[in-house]
């Protein structure tokens, strides 16, 4: 999991490093992994949602055509479904 591998005291990510260069105590510890996790769910949720039109990347806002291994996905409502339950309802 990318959030261990990154908080982990004993990672060897450059933010695992970077994170333990800081010395933090167990409660900013505990601070910094939801801000780090918060990032993890939301940067690839709002990516999707741009991807379906349901929200800008940048500055534009339009639909893109996303395809998968069978095909076009061509109901953005399910996609946008979809990644609010994998990234949101599953915590």
């Amino acid at each position: 999991m990318l959030l261990e591998a990154y908080l982990s005291t004993d990672g060897e990510t450059d933010v695992a490093r970077k994170m333990k260069e800081l010395n933090l105590d167990n409660e900013q510890r505990a601070t910094m992994r939801q801000i780090v996790d918060a990032i993890l769910t939301d940067t690839p949720y709002s990516l999707l949602l741009g991807l379906a039109g349901a929200g800008s990347i940048g500055a534009t806002q339009q639909l893109f055509e996303v395809y998968d291994e069978n095909g076009l996905l061509s109901d953005y409502s399910e996609l946008e479904s979809t990644a609010f339950e994998y990234f949101h309802d599953k915590k």
